[in-house]
Parts: C-alpha cells; sequence; structure tokens
C-alpha cells in the first residue's frame, strides 16, 4: 500500500522516563535530539522508540535505538587577569578559560570578539551571517592575550573536547576610545 500514509511517532526516553515525544507525517524526517531534550545529569545514554504507523495495517512498527550523547565540556568560566574597561590598542586583556569539566580530553579553546551584544544575538538567531572576529584559533592554549579594537563589547570561548562537544561562554567588556601619539603608538606596537 501506500507509504505517504505512514504516520512517524517517537518518544525520546532518558532514565526510563519519557523526556519528549516528536512526529511526522513524512516518509523521512531529520532532528536533533537537543532541540526536544539537553538535561543530561548523570549518564549520557538515552533511547529514542520509533513508531511507524500506516492506517492501512492493524499493527505499527517499532524500532528502538541506545544512543549515547556527546556532553559538551561543562561549567567553563572565563578567568581575567585585567579589568572589564579597557583602553583600545593600550590595555592588553588576557583571558583565561579555567574550571572545565569533561572526560573527553584533552580540550582546545578558540577566542572571538563581538562589536556589540546584538551581533551576539543576530548570530545566534541567524548563523548565515558571522558577526564574530576571530583573536585565536583552536590551540591547546587555554588563555589569550591581546589588545582589543575600541567597540568590543563581547569576548567569547569556544571550548572543544576531543570528540567534537562545544561550550561557548561570552564575557562583557567595554573597550573605550584613546587618543595617543603616533610615537606612543608605535612604541606600544613594538613592545
Amino acid at each position: 500500500k501506500n507509504v505517504d500514509e505512514s504516520i512517524i511517532t517517537g518518544v525520546i526516553l532518558y532514565q526510563n522516563q519519557q523526556v519528549s515525544i516528536l512526529s511526522s507525517t513524512q516518509s523521512q524526517f531529520r532532528f536533533k535530539v537537543w532541540e526536544y531534550f539537553f538535561d543530561f545529569q548523570n549518564q549520557n545514554q538515552f533511547e529514542l522508540i520509533f513508531s511507524v504507523r500506516n492506517p492501512n495495517y492493524i499493527i505499527p512498527t517499532l524500532i528502538s535505538y541506545s544512543l549515547n550523547a556527546n556532553i559538551p565540556p561543562q561549567d567553563c568560566t572565563f578567568d581575567q587577569t585585567t579589568g572589564f574597561e579597557v583602553k583600545n590598542m593600550q590595555d592588553k586583556q588576557i583571558r583565561s578559560i579555567n574550571e572545565c569539566i569533561d572526560t573527553d580530553q584533552p580540550l582546545s579553546y578558540s577566542f572571538y570578539f563581538y562589536k556589540d551584544q546584538d551581533d551576539y544575538n543576530n548570530e545566534l538567531l541567524n548563523v548565515q551571517f558571522i558577526k564574530r572576529h576571530l583573536l585565536s584559533d583552536f590551540s591547546p592554549n587555554s588563555s589569550i592575550q591581546t589588545v582589543l579594537p575600541f567597540g568590543a563589547s563581547l569576548i567569547m570561548g569556544i571550548i572543544q573536547d576531543s570528540k567534537g562537544g562545544i561550550r561557548n561562554i561570552t564575557q562583557q567588556i567595554t573597550v573605550s576610545q584613546y587618543s595617543q601619539d603616533s610615537s606612543s603608538y608605535y612604541e606600544f606596537i613594538n613592545n
């Protein structure tokens, strides 16, 4: 009979408890588990159970999968050795990411800045328009030393574990305008 009449219903079970339901009338569908459930606690194993039902038949087909979620690094925090208010092209910033908990070692770190909170929020809503500016690409170094341009207001650190789990953390910062003569500028750059 006609496959297009099939109804697919899925249940996400975590620790033997139903945590979410999903359904589709398509013969295929894609979904992201974390759009339905992301509150993993002591274990990262969950179960997907699908029922495929065609109204032309009496008994539905059941399919069950046990999966392990890759939990990204947890409890990461920014540590700083300089203030939240700095002057552009003058104050060197040192930012470190500490206290990450993850069993999938080693971790790698990347740092970015945004001109304002709106750029960050817009990127969250529409990932096709990247507004971040790279400070440091992924490396095993969990800290960065840099100077920031005038107007930068948000620093983002990305922590990635060895299995690709990613955690983003952000920190607000105020970078004010600093005017200096050219000799002071060259001295600063060369140091």
